[in-house]
């Protein structure tokens, strides 16, 4: 695993890399005192996630243990067993799991083969008055690839910027989704007020910001702080796909910022922009109008 640092944008490099082999508390069927090897990343953090890119090898799992507070797991190759307060789901790649706070867990490929997923963890509990998540919440690719929409993506239905988004985790200490990028299409330059956790799942996205061009591939992860201005770009032949997540908007009453064109890093004074308002619940506690 490569990391490549550059504030106020962070990009850790899977593929094709070494990975950083880490001893962790795993276990395999029937053999729960011995420790064995998995792969995992440093971890990457931001304003209200940490995030760990992970790979077990076939028979592996991650041994039981409590979501100290919200966990999402998202698969990135492979198929993974996932037990969550007392229910068993399939994790393949594409797929999201939402865990509750205080939920016990525990995590196992069942091969044959290699499995590979990004486990975000929030760093706050859940915002007093949210409703609570009393079970995991699982979001898989079979179906949910049949709900992408356009409405809650700004200027998506403008030819340049066609796009697509997810359902959206239940979770709002970690509310996330994934977007679907047609090859050729960009997003409008924007910030937003909240820190983001980008985790490339299919295709290659360049990615610009902080007067930084970026290309994720699958298994890169990208996190981009809170009021960073930011486009992405499917610079591939087929669709791209991404899964972004982040805590809650930082500052109450804090409202997205979207821009006529690139507006520069620093921000230049004259950069023209606009604001965007919406009832959609989703977008409101994700871009914050």
């Amino acid at each position: 695993m490569t990391s490549q640092h550059a504030s106020p944008i962070t990009h850790q490099v899977w593929g094709g890399n070494p990975l950083q082999v880490t001893d962790m508390p795993t276990a395999t069927p029937g053999d729960t005192d011995e420790s064995v090897r998995s792969a995992a990343a440093e971890e990457l953090t931001g304003e209200g996630f940490a995030a760990t890119m992970m790979c077990l090898e076939e028979g592996d799992s991650l041994s039981a243990r409590c979501a100290a507070r919200s966990v999402v797991l998202v698969g990135v190759a492979g198929r993974l067993r996932v037990a969550a307060g007392g229910e068993s789901f399939d994790l393949g790649a594409r797929d999201v799991v939402s865990i509750p706070q205080g939920m016990q867990y525990a995590v196992l490929n069942r091969g044959p083969n290699v499995s590979v997923f990004a486990s975000v963890g929030a760093t706050t509990d859940e915002p007093i008055g949210a409703e609570y998540l009393e079970h995991a919440h699982l979001l898989t690719w079979r179906t949910y690839r049949r709900e992408f929409r356009s409405a809650p993506l700004p200027r998506a239905e403008v030819f340049g910027h066609h796009r697509l988004s997810g359902p959206h985790t239940p979770l709002r200490s970690l509310l996330g989704h994934t977007v679907r990028i047609p090859p050729n299409q960009a997003s409008p330059w924007h910030e937003i007020p909240r820190d983001l956790l980008f985790v490339q799942l299919e295709g290659e996205i360049e990615f610009s910001s902080a007067g930084a061009i970026t290309s994720l591939h699958p298994g890169d992860l990208l996190s981009v702080r809170a009021g960073t201005p930011y486009s992405y770009a499917n610079v591939g032949f087929g669709d791209a796909l991404f899964f972004d997540v982040g805590g809650r908007i930082l500052r109450s009453g804090a409202t997205s910022t979207y821009y006529e064109d690139d507006p520069g890093w620093p921000v230049r004074p004259d950069a023209k922009s606009y604001k965007i308002v919406s009832d959609d619940p989703a977008f409101r506690a994700i871009y914050g109008s």
